[in-house]
C-alpha cells in the first residue's frame, strides 16, 4: 500500500474538483428521494467515457505512479466515479477490489484518487495492513441494507 503519492497540483485538483461537480450535480439533481440520491452518487454511468475520468488516466503523474509498480505495459478497464453524500448510511463492507474483477490472476492495482481532505470522521478508506499478501481471501454474500458491495470478506479486521 502506498499512501500520499500527490497526483493532481492544487489547480489541476481545483478543475478536476469542478468537473467532478457538474457530473454528479447532472445525476443528484434529476432524482426526487434522498436514498435514490445517494445511490445516484455513488457511481457515474460510464466512466471510461467520461473527460474527467480520460484526464485522470492519462495524467503524467498516474501514469508513472502505474508504470512503477506494473511496468509500462498494461491497461485502464475499468474506472469508478465514487462520491458519498453526506448523510449517507452506505458503507462499503470489508472487501478485496480483485475480487469483483474478471482476472484470473491479480496483477492488478486500484489507484484512489481523493478530491476532497479525508479522515476517520468522513469515511477515508480503511485497510489491513499486509493483507494483499495473502492472496484472494474467502467472502461471503452480503443483504445488508447499508452495503454498496454485494459481497464482504468475513472477520476481516482480524486479519491484521
Amino acid at each position: 500500500f502506498l499512501l500520499g503519492l500527490a497526483v493532481l497540483d492544487a489547480e489541476e485538483l481545483e478543475g478536476v474538483c469542478q468537473q467532478f461537480e457538474e457530473l454528479l450535480r447532472a445525476r443528484v439533481d434529476r432524482v426526487v428521494s434522498e436514498v435514490a440520491r445517494f445511490r445516484a452518487a455513488h457511481t457515474l454511468s460510464r466512466p471510461l467515457h467520461q473527460d474527467l475520468v480520460a484526464k485522470l488516466v492519462h495524467h503524467p503523474r498516474t501514469l508513472r505512479i502505474v508504470e512503477d509498480l506494473l511496468g509500462p505495459q498494461f491497461v485502464c478497464w475499468s474506472a469508478h466515479l465514487f462520491c458519498k453524500l453526506p448523510g449517507d448510511p452506505t458503507e462499503q463492507p470489508w472487501h478485496q477490489d480483485a475480487g469483483f474483477w474478471p482476472l484470473s490472476a491479480s496483477r492488478a492495482l486500484t489507484l484512489w484518487i481523493a478530491l476532497d481532505d479525508v479522515s476517520a470522521a468522513n469515511a477515508s478508506v480503511t485497510f489491513v495492513e499486509g493483507s494483499h499478501r495473502l492472496g484472494r481471501l474467502s467472502w461471503q454474500r452480503t443483504s445488508s441494507p447499508t452495503h454498496l458491495l454485494t459481497q464482504e470478506i468475513p472477520d476481516a479486521e482480524l486479519l491484521g
